[in-house]
């Protein structure tokens, strides 16, 4: 039996209810199409291999080698976001955020369309996983929150959250711009790339962990601990309040915090720039680089500032 037939023959049973045929509330073929691969892919051993993205990358093969009426449209993937409501109970739900990212991938691979797609979200209890990850230019808006491994892998294109994201916003980027209008969970930005990031909530520990190249990074709120570590490049802002061991094991690129500053800022730091306002303490472990604080150096000292420090002792 062809994989298509056996999504037929899955869809017909899973659309019934009490062995009544159930009235699908949008009706267009492209669309039936889409909610007969998507119950496929729910069901299918790919899918339990969550934030890997090959849920993702398998759903873009169905999607492509399956597709018996012509390319669904824009308007099918918005509509789309309400039909899954209903499938909140089932243990893969929250991987859905993998076959919405698919269904823009092929979408846009087919039309590159500059308009922008609408995923919404804010309906929906459960948090997606993988929401707009593996985009290679597609202009997305999503109303709501996003989960886990939110925009990972984008190449460029922008994305905009109206809501808040899970841990692991924007790993491995290498282009585009984000806009969360909410906040971020831990582990934000690891392995970006040139990638423009806006914040306007909060972040938590380790935003900016082994960032490079011109990636930036702009946060309005506060940001938890190990704010750019290893941080091999870009420039990482954060306008309010940062935990202790900001800037650790840095090797490149800048840090500024406008806020106060935690304890043992720069530990064991190998390189870049770090601009403070207040701080708790400097660790006494830096390798190399430089500190400031309020636009003067305070790592390493000047001859000047050693010359004033030896008199004052006397």
């Amino acid at each position: 039996m062809k994989i298509t037939e056996i999504i037929d023959e899955e869809y017909a049973d899973a659309t019934k209810k009490d062995g009544e045929q159930i009235a699908l509330t949008k009706t267009s073929k492209t669309f039936q199409e889409i909610h007969k691969l998507y119950l496929f892919w729910l069901e299918d051993s790919y899918a339990d291999w969550g934030f890997d993205p090959w849920s993702c990358f398998y759903a873009e093969k169905m999607l492509t080698e399956n597709r018996k009426e012509e390319l669904y449209s824009m308007e099918d993937i918005t509509n789309f976001c309400f039909a899954i409501k209903k499938f909140e109970e089932h243990k893969k739900f929250k991987e859905s955020g993998a076959f919405l990212s698919a269904l823009i991938n092929v979408h846009y691979e087919k039309t590159k369309s500059s308009k922008e797609y609408i995923l919404v979200t804010e309906h929906l209890q459960i948090p997606l996983d993988e929401l707009c990850s593996y985009t290679k230019g597609a202009n997305i808006l999503v109303q709501g929150n996003g989960g886990t491994n939110a925009c990972n892998q984008i190449k460029k294109g922008r994305i905009h959250f109206t809501g808040s994201v899970g841990r692991s916003l924007c790993s491995c980027t290498t282009g585009g711009t984000v806009i969360i209008d909410g906040d971020c969970e831990n582990n934000a930005c690891f392995g970006m790339e040139e990638t423009n990031l806006l914040i306007k909530g909060n972040a938590g520990n380790s935003i900016g962990y082994s960032t490079s190249k011109k990636g930036k990074i702009i946060v309005n709120g506060n940001v938890g601990k190990y704010a750019g570590h290893f941080c091999y490049g870009g420039k990482i802002h954060i306008k309010g309040d940062a935990e202790e061991e900001a800037g650790s094991q840095m090797v490149e690129g800048v840090l500024r915090i406008d806020g106060t500053c935690g304890k043992n800022v720069g530990s064991k730091m190998q390189g870049g720039k770090i601009f403070l306002n207040e701080y708790e303490s400097i660790s006494g472990d830096i390798k190399k680089g430089k500190i400031y604080c309020k636009n003067k150096q305070i790592y390493p000292q000047t001859i000047l500032d050693r010359i004033w420090q030896h008199i004052r002792k006397e």
